[in-house]
C-alpha cells in the first residue's frame, strides 16, 4: 500500500465561501505538485457528517489539516481521535483584512482543539502559492 497523505479541508458555511472554495481549490492544485500520494475530498468538509464520511474513506500516513474557515474544535477533534499518524494543521491567512467581517475566521480556533500528546504537529500558516513549503516538514 502506498504511503497516503490525506487532505481534510475543515470549516462551517458561515463565512465567506466564495474565497474559501478558492483556497481549497488553490489547496488541492498545489498538494498534487507536491505528491501523488495525497487523496482529497470532493468538496470542503463544512460539516461533521461531510467529515466523518470522508474520514471512513482514509487510511493515511500523514493529514494535512487545514481550516479552510473557522472550524470548532469538534472538527479536528474527530480527526484527532480517530487516527495515531502526524498531522500538519495548515491555517490560512485572511484574504483580505478591511476592518469589516472576516472572510475566514481560520485563525480563530487556536491550539486546544490540536493538542496531539505525544505527536508532533507543525502548523504552518500561509496561503497557497504563498511559500508554504510542505516538503520541509
Amino acid at each position: 500500500m502506498a504511503f497516503q497523505v490525506a487532505y481534510v479541508p475543515i470549516g462551517v458555511g458561515t463565512f465567506h465561501l466564495e474565497s474559501a472554495q478558492d483556497q481549497f481549490d488553490r489547496s488541492v492544485a498545489m498538494l498534487k505538485t507536491l505528491s501523488d500520494d495525497c487523496v482529497f475530498p470532493e468538496k470542503m468538509l463544512l460539516t461533521i457528517d461531510d467529515l466523518d464520511a470522508y474520514l471512513d474513506t482514509l487510511h493515511p500516513d500523514l493529514i494535512v489539516l487545514q481550516n479552510i474557515t473557522f472550524a470548532n474544535a469538534a472538527y479536528a477533534s474527530e480527526v484527532v481521535k480517530r487516527f495515531t499518524c502526524p498531522i500538519v494543521l495548515w491555517t490560512l491567512r485572511e484574504p483580505v483584512i478591511d476592518g469589516t467581517r472576516l472572510r475566514h475566521g481560520s485563525l480563530q480556533p487556536g491550539p486546544e482543539g490540536y493538542r496531539c500528546p505525544g505527536r508532533r504537529t507543525p502548523q504552518p500558516q500561509n496561503r497557497p502559492g504563498h511559500g508554504f513549503r510542505l516538503r520541509s516538514l
